[in-house]
């Protein structure tokens, strides 16, 4: 039976470095499996943030609409996969209130999808890759803080995200809308030493062997936070009356300037 994975997130858990992994070997992995990634998934991605933003049957009819244009063009004689961690939507703290408060909806709604396209001559599985959880709460504060005006200090932010684990309360409610079979996930941090690192349970779920895995092209991690201590600096910008360019255009000289005098 043909399987298709959706590794759907979370942002911040090596989403990016999986998603260059799969491009580097897309030619090798290709009798296998079609890869596809998240440029290819852009119009699907954008009615999930929609969906997001402002929920409503007709945002949601909207994503499944632009999803199955992706599934149509799928092959029917290899596995797939599909990466993009904003098709459960966007990075917490762009949205107010809970994690991706629309992921179980958005989640069921690909499997819907999917069962439609394929007439249920498939099995699907959504993965989500996740990490240790004050430090994927840490990494998601400061991507706020660097790409947007957040003006949240990270302990308002940790108290936003609600008490926990954020990640498993978004788990938690994805498996009791499709069930614990069709909603896996996995801890980043288990896969950095073997072949594959991040990519390696995508690859698993659709039957790659090992031997193979080892053989493909390594990639060196992507989106790595190079730079630390420039907290107070931004949050101090976030919340100036600078306009949104000179915020903007502050942050990348600062960034530019330390990662130049960062120890190699």
């Amino acid at each position: 039976m043909q399987k298709i994975v959706i590794h759907a997130g979370f942002h911040k858990t090596a989403t990016t470095t999986v998603q260059r992994f799969l491009g580097a070997n897309r030619d090798a992995l290709r009798p296998m499996a079609k890869v596809v990634l998240a440029f290819q998934l852009r119009h699907a991605t954008a009615a999930a943030h929609v969906m997001s933003n402002a929920p409503s049957a007709a945002h949601l009819a909207d994503f499944r609409s632009a999803f199955e244009d992706v599934l149509r063009v799928m092959p029917r004689d290899r596995n797939i996969i599909l990466s993009s961690e904003d098709l459960i939507g966007r990075v917490p703290g762009r949205v107010p209130g809970d994690a991706y408060p629309q992921a179980e909806h958005l989640a069921k709604a690909m499997m819907m999808s999917i069962s439609r396209v394929f007439s249920d001559e498939c099995e699907a599985t959504l993965i989500l890759s996740r990490r240790a959880p004050e430090d994927w709460i840490e990494s998601v504060w400061w991507q706020n803080l660097r790409s947007t005006r957040m003006t949240l200090s990270h302990a308002a932010f940790r108290e936003s995200m609600g008490s926990g684990d954020p990640q498993q309360g978004v788990v938690d409610r994805m498996q009791a809308h499709l069930g614990a079979a069709r909603v896996q996930d996995y801890d980043i941090e288990r896969t950095a030493s073997i072949p594959g690192g991040a990519a390696w349970p995508l690859l698993h779920m659709i039957d790659i062997p090992d031997a193979i895995i080892r053989d493909l092209t390594p990639v060196s991690p992507q989106n790595r936070r190079t730079v630390q201590g420039l907290e107070d600096v931004f949050l101090a910008l976030n919340r100036s009356d600078l306009s949104k360019a000179g915020v903007m255009n502050a942050k990348t000289l600062i960034l530019r300037s330390a990662r130049r005098q960062a120890p190699e």
